[in-house]
């Protein structure tokens, strides 16, 4: 609205211009009403109703021709072609420089034909009006099509950044000096199901993760104190569906750039890589069907628990499982192994360690309490019956404790010890406990 204002300024200027200069002879010799007639046509074609036609262009050129050559200065005055299309460029880009050069020549060799033949007055004598205006036409055709390829090249850098940044699953933002977001690209609608709007009106922070708030402003300070270090961070990006996306960014100070004035951020969706590195960090240390640490986790957890007097460690093994898979099938002992975990978990504490070392057996590691009290809760709570699809099943075990103590300082040998009282509780009969005994080892 602010550059129609100023259009329209410009032909209120050259009206007073015109209306001042006439009485004096100094704008030609035609009558006022037919030198003011085009310059209140140039104020008309500037108007909303017709500014967005392109015929606005090719009208502007002509009624310049008119003015420039009515008020008898018209072969020094050609460049004004090439400013009025100058103020079309943005409107309707660079594309329309070939016609308006053609325009603008036939508009100026017709108002040199004109002088020519006596029909148009002119300041200048003649001969130096015909070498002017021949000149004035070639300088304003250079002129435009100066001005119509650099709009075509910046146009085409555009239309290609542009296409670019709209097709790319990375989200380009700038964040300004005081935090605020000043653009964000509309590919962040595939990414958050938000789209820029949104981002711009709500601001970022209401659409960040709580949690991650602060990460992201500790990135963005560092990124101003340190410009020349690349800062990478990852936060989480609220998604419209109520899940969560999880982004990496990478932040560059260009707040010295006039052109960006930010933090340009380029976001990246890592969801599926946080995800799958998450589920191998998981299977690496979880049993898939129980949900407790796997062997591998298990020997390391009780590697790095110190072993004095207190620790003791529970080598459960289930007894008659196999005839469960053998009768009933692979689901019914899955089943049965899955509510033994939970039978388990009932009986320990947050801070003692839990795992299945393989098949049906299980271990506990305990740093503290009574493990024969644990042995025996274990043991009662396995005896609970589990339906399974309509079949009735219990879980019988036989429970091997070991405590460590003089003559035992390492954590395989813990378990070994734990594992031996484990059979001697199988040969005296199922569902039973026995501690392992020094003495009864032989040593």
């Amino acid at each position: 609205m602010g550059r129609r204002l100023g259009l329209r300024l410009e032909a209120i200027v050259a009206l007073v211009a015109v209306v001042v200069l006439h009485p004096f002879g100094l704008v030609g010799v035609a009558p006022l009403g037919l030198t003011v007639l085009p310059v209140l046509l140039f104020g008309v074609t500037q108007l909303p109703g017709l500014r967005d036609r392109r015929l606005a262009a090719y009208l502007d050129i002509l009624i310049t021709g008119w003015v420039v050559y009515a008020i008898g200065w018209g072969p020094v005055l050609p460049l004004a072609f090439g400013m009025v299309f100058s103020m079309h460029i943005r409107a309707f880009g660079g594309r329309l420089w070939r016609p308006v050069a053609v325009v603008a020549f036939l508009s100026i060799a017709v108002g040199q034909a004109g002088i020519a033949l006596g029909w148009i007055f002119c300041y200048l004598p003649p001969v130096q009006a015909q070498v002017t205006g021949s000149f004035g036409a070639l300088l304003t055709v250079l002129f435009i099509r100066i001005l119509g390829t650099t709009a075509e090249e910046r146009e085409r850098t555009e239309a290609l950044y542009q296409a670019l940044v709209q097709d790319s699953s990375d989200v380009y933002c700038v964040v300004g000096p005081s935090g605020e977001l000043g653009y964000i690209s509309p590919a962040v609608r595939n990414l958050t199901g938000y789209d820029a709007e949104t981002y711009a009106r709500m601001g970022w922070q209401t659409l960040l993760e709580a949690g991650d708030v602060a990460m992201w402003v500790a990135a963005l300070e560092r990124c101003v104190a340190e410009p020349d270090v690349p800062q990478t961070v990852r936060v989480r990006l609220r998604h419209a569906d109520g899940g969560l996306r999880w982004v990496e960014s990478s932040l560059r100070d260009l707040t010295g750039n006039p052109a960006v004035r930010g933090i340009v951020a380029n976001l990246r969706d890592v969801t599926e890589r946080v995800e799958m590195q998450e589920r191998l960090t998981y299977e690496a240390t979880y049993d898939q069907l129980t949900g407790l640490h796997n062997r591998a986790a298990f020997l390391r957890g009780l590697a790095a628990t110190p072993l004095d007097g207190d620790v003791a460690v529970l080598f459960v093994d289930l007894d008659g499982f196999k005839a469960v898979n053998d009768t009933h099938g692979h689901m019914y002992g899955d089943a049965l192994l899955t509510s033994v975990a939970a039978a388990l978990r009932s009986c320990v504490r947050d801070e003692d360690l839990l795992g299945r070392l393989g098949g049906d057996e299980f271990g506990v590691v305990l740093t503290s309490g009574c493990p024969l009290e644990v042995a025996a809760r274990i043991l009662a709570a396995l005896d609970r019956p589990v339906t399974v699809e309509g079949v009735q099943l219990r879980a019988r075990a036989s429970v091997g404790v070991a405590v460590a103590g003089e003559g035992c300082r390492q954590a395989g040998e813990l378990l070994h010890r734990a594992d031996l009282a484990m059979y001697e509780a199988k040969r005296s009969g199922t569902h039973g406990v026995r501690v392992y005994e020094l003495e009864a080892a032989g040593h």
